[in-house]
Parts: structure tokens; sequence; C-alpha cells
């Protein structure tokens, strides 16, 4: 699979940001579902945000395994479902939401459920 940025995109830092994190999102889902990541991928690093790192303290901008980068989406997931105001007052500043909506399918599908809400589709 190709995992590189469309040239046209490579200095845009917001696109490179959102694409960075759904790359490591599906390799988190690849991972949960049991396929292995070859010797160079099995540490993952992407941007994720300050308030969040700290609240779930995990920092993906560091590096970090795959199963730690599966934990942080875990964890993001829950405060999206818990209605976490970081969520609220990045869209707010923003006009758009922190996930977008193929993020979110990806978060979706690395527990299996819809619905942010639904933790234990987590805990295999």
């Amino acid at each position: 699979m190709n995992w590189d940025i469309p040239e046209d995109l490579k200095d845009d830092r917001s696109f490179t940001t959102r694409y960075d994190r759904r790359v490591a999102a599906y390799k988190c889902c690849l991972h949960r579902a049991g396929y292995p990541a070859s010797s160079k991928e099995q540490t993952i690093k992407f941007t994720g945000a300050k308030d969040l790192n700290e609240k779930v303290g995990i920092d993906p901008n560091k590096g970090v395994s795959l199963n730690a980068a599966s934990r942080w989406w875990e964890k993001v997931y829950e405060l999206m479902g818990d209605k976490d105001p970081f969520f609220t007052n990045y869209s707010q500043k923003n006009n758009r939401d922190w996930a977008d909506n193929d993020l979110m399918s990806l978060l979706a599908s690395q527990g299996n459920f819809q619905n942010p809400n639904r933790r234990d589709a987590w805990r295999r």
C-alpha cells in the first residue's frame, strides 16, 4: 500500500496532519485485527493534540508502539463519546470537527461499532 502524501498537498499542514491521523488509525485497525506490521512499522508517529495527549497520557507526536497508538485512539474515541469540551471548543474555533468523517469511520471500525458511547466493543 502506498502511504505517500500527494505532491500537490505536501505543503498543506492541515491536510498532512489529518492524513497522518487517518493513516495511523488505519494501521491501528490492521494491528487490532491481527495483521502483522513490518519491523519498520512497529512504531508509529502522528500529531495528536496537546490537550488530548495529556488526558490520555500518551503522546503520539514522539512515536509510540502500535499498542499504545491503539490505546490512544480508544481513549480519544471515549472522550468524544463523553462530549469532552476539547471537541466542542475545537469545532467552534476551527469551524470543523477535530475528526473528519473518514477518521470517524476508521475509529468506529477499530471497535466494530458506530457510537463512541459504546465502549464495550473496544475490549476484546
